[in-house]
């Protein structure tokens, strides 16, 4: 369908901006203690605050204001017990497993903090595994080959969310949620319905047959999709922006949509509303590698460098070899002062993408300067 193909640079800023680091509600974790417990108590109000939409930047910022008491080792330790006891207990506990599934998704562009997120995903499949003892008829996805997917259990149905997005996007539109991730999908069933019978009984209404009158005309989509490219690219931004318009109207989960919305109002030097349209696609898709990037972009030519800093780690956690991304970090670690963390990123790019002539005199200018 349509792809991302409208994209756009940062700007080199001459001054950098004073920034102080915020405190945040967290600042009274500051001496946790580690016994099991404790862990489990901030490890339920990481779930609850999961649950509420937390970003990867503030499920980052709860790790970091419990570190170096609680670290990434501790956690796991932890998670090991705490998950096996889950799985060997006789209660369901899907509401508690939809959202460490929920904590998989969302620690995937964050490296240092993606092992506690991937183990926990790994217990709430089997946990969602269980059938509760009963037999029901498979529900099966949008694809029409004859070995496309089936659920006949929560772990079912989550892998076939994960495995057939457009079967994602139309539940979570019928569910009314504005994105599309797996795991938001399943919590929402779980605090519907009382038993995953319950739960696969109302997925049978979301078939392809069901909402086959709700579907948007793909070619429609694609034609105002290309109509915004065209006008783009002539230079005509406001007319691309309302050739996309028409289509978030009609259909407002397509991050590309929004991403590209973003791109052109970036290169109107309307950074702020970029950054709105960006977040927009992050939405709906946490792992939008090229939104990340462009929002980082954006918070570059607003100055507003720390922020630019993560956007691009986030885009480098989940593309490690974005050469562009370790490219621009490496400009605002100049701006900030901290050379020799530059001089590593900008040799990241010669790694990656050795013909990349820009970044040769960043090196010489640190080389110069004894870094």
């Amino acid at each position: 369908m349509i792809k991302k193909i409208w994209n756009w640079g940062a700007k080199k800023e001459e001054s950098a901006q004073d920034y102080e680091q915020e405190g945040g509600e967290d600042s009274a974790q500051q001496k946790p203690s580690t016994d099991d417990k404790t862990l489990e108590y901030l490890f339920n109000q990481l779930l609850e605050g999961v649950a509420k939409g937390w970003t990867e930047n503030r499920i980052e910022k709860f790790f970091q204001n419990l570190e170096p008491k609680i670290t990434v080792d501790n956690w796991l330790t932890w998670l090991q017990k705490y998950g096996e006891s889950l799985v060997s207990s006789f209660a369901p506990h899907y509401t508690i497993a939809s959202r460490m599934v929920i904590l998989g998704e969302k620690t995937s562009s964050l490296p240092f903090y993606r092992p506690v997120g991937d183990l926990a995903h790994e217990f709430a499949n089997e946990i969602l595994a269980r059938k509760d003892g009963i037999q029901l008829e498979p529900i099966q996805g949008n694809d029409s080959e004859d070995d496309s997917p089936e659920a006949s259990s929560l772990a079912d149905l989550l892998k076939l969310l994960q495995h057939d997005e457009n079967f994602a996007r139309k539940t979570a539109r019928k569910l009314g949620l504005k994105n599309h991730e797996p795991g938001a999908i399943i919590e929402k069933l779980v605090k519907a319905s009382n038993s995953s019978k319950e739960i696969l009984l109302e997925m049978e209404s979301i078939t392809p047959e069901a909402q086959e009158e709700e579907l948007v005309d793909v070619e429609w989509v694609e034609h105002w999709f290309g109509v915004g490219l065209e006008k783009a690219q002539k230079g005509d931004l406001q007319g691309a922006i309302a050739s996309w318009d028409k289509i978030i109207e009609i259909e407002p989960n397509l991050e590309q949509v929004w991403h590209n919305r973003g791109c052109a109002l970036a290169h109107g030097a309307k950074y702020a509303e970029a950054i709105e349209s960006f977040d927009h696609a992050l939405d709906i898709n946490v792992n939008d590698v090229e939104s990340w990037y462009s929002r980082g972009n954006a918070l570059y030519n607003l100055q507003q460098y720390p922020e630019a800093l993560m956007s691009w780690e986030r885009a480098i956690g989940i593309q490690p070899n974005h050469f562009m991304a370790w490219y621009h970090k490496g400009l605002v670690l100049e701006i900030l002062e901290r050379y020799s963390e530059a001089q590593e990123c900008y040799q990241q790019v010669r790694a990656i993408a050795p013909e990349f002539e820009e970044v040769k005199p960043r090196l010489e200018y640190l080389k110069q300067i004894n870094v």
